[in-house]
């Protein structure tokens, strides 16, 4: 049986940039070691203008999810990346 990872984060079409593509580039690899369990993070650009407690709330609600899934499954890893913006570092 193969080891577990859940990833988390921003992956294309959602959202195109360096890091989403960057993402699915490496989640594609890790899933020929891994079974790789995904919470996708969902932003976009138009959010960027909107209210903190929207993004807390979004952030909240993938937190969640995150820890749902790894009740159930439970996972050995955990994926994610550094974001080095101020609210992705509180993140």
């Amino acid at each position: 049986m193969k080891n577990t990872i859940l990833f988390f984060g921003e992956l294309v079409p959602n959202i195109t940039h360096g890091i989403s593509l960057a993402n699915k580039l490496n989640i594609d690899l890790l899933a020929k070691k891994f079974d790789v369990g995904i919470v996708e993070e969902k932003s976009n650009f138009k959010e960027y203008n909107k209210k903190i407690t929207s993004k807390i709330k979004k952030f909240i609600s993938s937190v969640q999810e995150i820890f749902s899934l790894n009740k159930k499954n439970q996972y050995n890893y955990f994926y994610t990346v550094f974001s080095l913006s101020t609210f992705g570092s509180v993140k």
